[in-house]
């Protein structure tokens, strides 16, 4: 059994350590030129945040320009009597490799079979 100088630890507890306690840590003294160069650097990478979040807002900007004009032209097929419906789906098999495509179409074709329409 194990003593923690209040008696007997039994029961299977483990006595606990009561020693010194931690002390906070110290804070450290930074120097002039630490924290000039802390400045810097804290400043170079603000800067470097910022070029990103530009850089990524006018992609975004982009492509909602993108977005908005495949919008017309999907409306102008529309006005013109197309199915955008169809076109959206024709543009989708254009993207398919070839193999890839006919392998699809095949599949298709016997689910249709399988279900009869």
């Amino acid at each position: 059994m194990i003593e923690d100088g209040h008696g007997v630890a039994g029961g299977g507890e483990l006595a606990l350590f009561t020693g010194a306690e931690e002390l906070p840590p110290r804070p450290l003294r930074e120097s002039p030129e630490d924290a000039a160069v802390r400045t810097r650097v804290e400043s170079a990478a603000a800067g470097e945040l910022r070029q990103f979040v530009a850089q990524w807002e006018a992609l975004e900007a982009e492509r909602r320009d993108l977005a908005r004009q495949q919008a017309e032209v999907m409306a102008e097929a529309k006005a013109r009597g197309y199915s955008p419906k169809a076109l959206r789906e024709v543009i989708r098999l254009r993207r398919m490799r070839p193999e890839e495509r006919a392998e699809f179409e095949a599949v298709v074709e016997m689910y249709r079979a399988a279900l009869e329409l």
